[in-house]
């Protein structure tokens, strides 16, 4: 909470990400640090998403499909994060680092 700004990168699924913040507490010290805003923070991707209230992102995937509820978030901005209607989309964005690692 001493931090000056955040960083906050992510890659991998919203699930784990939020089941890791909340087992670590790391979830309230975000909430916290967020709450004043007068410092900064940079959420880059996974680290953007989890700010939002729930994510779908399992949905369909086999992960929360059974139960279809979507996965808390850290509820900092309203919202939820849903996934790509495939009929209004003609592609989905993608980075292409998979070619780099």
């Amino acid at each position: 909470l001493n931090s000056e700004c955040i960083i906050f990168p992510g890659v991998g699924s919203y699930g784990s990400a939020m089941s890791v913040l909340k087992e670590r507490g790391y979830d309230d010290a975000l909430r916290t640090y967020l709450k004043d805003c007068k410092r900064p923070f940079l959420g880059i991707c996974l680290g953007m998403q989890t700010l939002f209230e729930s994510s779908e992102e399992l949905l369909g995937h086999g992960g929360d499909a059974a139960t279809k509820k979507t996965i808390e978030g850290l509820g900092v901005i309203p919202g939820k994060v849903v996934r790509f209607n495939d009929n209004d989309v003609p592609a989905v964005p993608h980075i292409g680092w998979n070619g780099r690692i």
